[in-house]
């Protein structure tokens, strides 16, 4: 079902002032499309004591096929901060799991900057295709898996297809370089 024009979260605190409400959210699919402009997974939206936890889980049918369409952003465990150390954001978090006959396609996956566990699993049959970026400097994926079985395409464009991760763990998994659009300035960074 389209829900272009709507933002949807797994997991956002609500209330300024509700200290460790910290909501936790789980949603799979295993069968049809959903189709998004944006979608965050974990959203901390105020400075508050809270922390959000969001996980997806797309496919694991093996008879139908699910497909995530992000048309603009996915972002995984949004921060906005804590009122005090940074303890609590960074316990937040959004986690992707890719499975057979799961498909997701993102425009660009962002990560949040203080939450520390995000992380986005590709098992055998599942695929994940990212046109743009995937994370930045500043704000790495923690853990990116491709296992034996599952694939990664990437649409390297110049210098605006990065992808950062802080561990890639590629258990014999396939990463496909789509297409390849060179610039004479700046060669494409994985």
């Amino acid at each position: 079902y389209p829900l272009q024009d709507l933002t949807p979260f797994m997991t956002r605190n609500r209330f300024t002032n509700n200290a460790n409400a910290n909501p936790v959210g789980k949603f799979a699919f295993d069968n049809g499309i959903l189709d998004v402009n944006t979608l965050r997974l974990g959203y901390q939206a105020f400075t508050n004591d809270s922390y959000c936890n969001g996980t997806l889980t797309v496919g694991g049918n093996a008879t139908n096929s699910a497909l995530l369409k992000v048309n603009t952003d996915l972002d995984l465990g949004h921060t906005s901060g804590d009122s005090a150390s940074g303890a609590n954001a960074s316990k937040g978090y959004g986690q992707i799991t890719i499975n057979t006959n799961g498909t997701v396609m993102a425009n660009q996956i962002t990560v949040g900057q203080l939450s520390a566990n995000n992380t986005i699993t590709i098992n055998n049959g599942g695929t994940l295709a990212v046109t743009n970026t995937l994370a930045s400097v500043a704000t790495r994926l923690n853990t990116l898996t491709v296992n034996s079985g599952g694939a990664l395409t990437l649409n390297m464009n110049g210098a605006n297809t990065l992808v950062f991760v802080t561990n890639l763990v590629a258990n014999s998994g396939i990463i496909n370089i789509a297409s390849v659009t060179v610039s004479s300035t700046f060669a494409p960074i994985i």
